[in-house]
């Protein structure tokens, strides 16, 4: 290689650079320009950088109990086996294309099962695949639906005041589960077992709008005790009339000058004051659906069509 260089640059009037036992000229430059030539063909990929695009993220999430690692099984295998309570989420990469035959069935989606113990609920909002995340099924138990609507409705607020998920607008749905052992609840205490089907689809309707107007007056009241806190603080924001109108967890964002630096910077807020009209469900800024379903006897329908659709 060396008699190669000697040869080639041999009548280069640079000076010379003893390498060994050997000497031919040759100059700073063209070693540097050698050289970098060298490292773009061994590394084509040198100076660019490479981010691996990120799978989009349905996020299964709801209190303890509620059905979520059975509803994250049987849509990922097409079975219900036992599950128990973990503190570590479950992940996994599939599509629904063998339990459906829909439209985007064959999408292929990272669906994540987090835990949902309140001493590890911020491990949701903290996870890596967080932002990621493209649509949110929140999984509840209609047997326990009553006596847990507070801590349901606690959840269900801090998922709605999430600055990502608000700037995304994340779907949601409200899916409640174990409609299998509410319905053989409601027919030991009814002695008459001749209702009709359509009936039975009318108390269906009846049961999950009681539930819905619920979760929306848990979240008034959460939303109330949140103004009056609002209002005592010292830089309280101000609600525009234009802002007024909008529902009550509309995203704005406001300027304030840093008490370190003196610089203006651009600060999200939400609207935390009473506007004067109880919040409800229809009117969030994202799309939020509900259902009825069953896990365990594979009544899925809702929820499949809810991710399968753009």
């Amino acid at each position: 290689m060396e008699q190669f260089f000697s040869k080639a640059l041999s009548q280069c009037p640079f000076a010379e650079i003893p390498i060994g036992q050997y000497s031919f000229p040759i100059s700073t430059p063209i070693i540097l320009a050698l050289l970098t030539i060298l490292l773009i063909i061994t590394c084509p990929c040198w100076g660019r950088k490479r981010t691996a695009k990120a799978t989009p993220t349905i996020g299964i999430i709801g209190l303890t109990g509620s059905g979520k690692t059975a509803l994250f099984y049987t849509l990922k295998e097409g079975e219900t086996p036992e599950t128990f309570m973990s503190e570590k989420e479950n992940s996994a990469i599939f599509d629904l294309s063998h339990c459906t035959n829909k439209k985007n069935s064959n999408k292929k989606y990272q669906y994540i099962d987090f835990p949902g113990a309140e001493n590890t609920r911020q491990k949701f909002f903290n996870h890596p695949d967080f932002p990621n995340i493209r649509k949110l099924v929140f999984l509840v138990d209609s047997t326990s639906f009553k006596k847990d609507v507070p801590r349901i409705g606690s959840f269900f607020y801090s998922i709605l005041t999430s600055p990502t998920l608000i700037k995304k607008k994340t779907p949601i749905m409200i899916a409640f589960n174990k409609q299998d052992l509410l319905y053989l609840k409601n027919s030991d205490d009814d002695s008459d077992d001749s209702e009709s089907e359509p009936d039975k689809h009318g108390e269906q309707n009846r049961r999950i709008t009681h539930n819905i107007v619920s979760l929306e007056k848990e979240i008034n009241k959460i939303r109330t005790a949140k103004a009056s806190v609002t209002r005592d603080l010292s830089d309280a924001v101000p609600i525009a009339d234009d802002q007024k109108k909008k529902s009550f967890f509309s995203f704005f964002s406001r300027s304030k000058p840093s008490p370190q630096t003196g610089k203006v910077d651009t600060i999200d807020c939400y609207v935390t004051s009473t506007i004067g009209e109880e919040f409800s469900l229809r009117s969030a800024e994202c799309r939020i659906d509900w259902c009825e379903c069953c896990v365990i006897q594979k009544s899925l329908e809702p929820i499949i069509d809810f991710v399968c659709s753009s």
